[in-house]
C-alpha cells in the first residue's frame, strides 16, 4: 500500500452570502503533495466564487 502524501492545503466548510442569499456552503477540499487539482464547470456556475474562497 502507498504511503499517504503529506496534505499541504485543507479547506472545511467554505461559505459565501450575499443579503438574503447563500451561493456557498459547504464543499470540503484536501490537496496532497504532488495532485493537479482542477475545477472545470459552466459559465456562472461558482467556479471563481469557490477558488477565491479556498
Amino acid at each position: 500500500m502507498r504511503e499517504k502524501s503529506l496534505i499541504v492545503v485543507s479547506v472545511r466548510g467554505p461559505r459565501k452570502t450575499y443579503p438574503d442569499t447563500v451561493v456557498l456552503a459547504g464543499g470540503d477540499l484536501d490537496i496532497r503533495q504532488g495532485e493537479v487539482v482542477a475545477i472545470i464547470g459552466e459559465s456562472d456556475s461558482g467556479k471563481t466564487t469557490r477558488t477565491r474562497r479556498f
